[in-house]
């Protein structure tokens, strides 16, 4: 029973009203001041809340997604796959004998084996690949640390699964990009040359040599690109610029991914306007 149930003069029942009065306004601004928190730090980060709906319908989508830290979806691989994602990308460290996935060593997401080369062999042999405009899936494998062991022990891996191991003119067709530490990807592409296997830069050059089988990507940081404060700010000075880097890495018979840019459907158009090869995204359709 409450304490205003007996004996109520006028008093009382006005009191009680006010305090059920502000009992409501403060339920309401203390709801609309959340909400508002989660917003702004969401659009911090250069999302927004109502754009993924609309990026993921958009037609420069799908030709351009590449999954950036994959595993860290809430099911790996598989979310990418399901959202028809032609480009993946697993962070790979060696642990004893086996080559983990993780962004940071010890936080492991499971085996790159388990993970990523049996169920992706397996649609492979099935031709349930996901590929992209050029008819061709994409597994990038991002290097984190520079050890012989952890190159000679992905060479067996990559060796121990046809989709990887060789070209099959009756299969999809697969890439496997090597990323992260520099001296890693450069010597896995000299000591184990395959058909299948290429490596990126993060850097672009007007003195770097011509593409090659070895050498066919750049995966390049935005921020290097854009240049001073406010990186999801889109110019004019922006837009030629990318324009310009765009057509050079091209001229070089090499293609271009770009990461740590804006998440908005405007980039994106922006930059498939400049004909941008891949671009990550953290989220799928879907998925997380």
């Amino acid at each position: 029973m409450g304490i205003f149930a007996l004996n109520e003069g006028p008093v009382l029942v006005a009191l009680r009203m006010r305090l059920r009065g502000l009992a409501v306004v403060f339920a309401t601004f203390g709801g609309i001041a959340l909400c508002t928190a989660v917003a702004g730090e969401t659009q911090a980060r250069g999302e927004d809340l109502a754009m993924p709906a609309a990026l993921f319908g958009s037609p420069n989508f799908l030709p351009r997604a590449h999954s950036h830290n994959d595993y860290e979806q809430l099911h790996p691989c598989s979310d990418a796959i399901a959202a028809r994602v032609s480009s993946i990308e697993a962070d790979l460290w060696l642990e004893g004998e086996k080559v983990m996935v993780a962004h940071d060593r010890g936080k492991w997401r499971g085996d790159f084996e388990t993970l990523y080369l049996k169920p992706l062999n397996g649609l492979w042999e099935r031709d349930a690949l996901p590929v992209g405009p050029d008819g061709v899936f994409l597994l990038w494998l991002d290097l984190k640390d520079a050890s012989p062991g952890l190159r000679s022990r992905l060479h067996e891996l990559l060796e121990a699964y046809p989709f990887t191991k060789a070209r099959d003119e009756r299969h999809q067709a697969v890439q496997v990009i090597v990323t992260g530490n520099a001296m890693a990807k450069e010597s896995f592409v000299k000591e184990y040359p395959s058909a299948v296997v290429t490596r990126d830069s993060n850097t672009f050059s007007e003195e770097d040599a011509e593409g090659s089988p070895e050498w066919s990507w750049y995966a390049v940081n935005w921020k290097t690109v854009a240049e001073g404060d406010g990186i999801a700010e889109i110019t004019p000075e922006r837009r030629e610029k990318l324009r310009v880097l765009v057509a050079k890495v091209h001229a070089k018979g090499r293609k271009l991914r770009l990461w740590n840019h804006p998440a908005g459907l405007e980039f994106w158009e922006m930059a498939a306007a400049a004909g941008v090869d891949r671009l990550g995204t953290d989220r799928l359709p879907g998925g997380k």
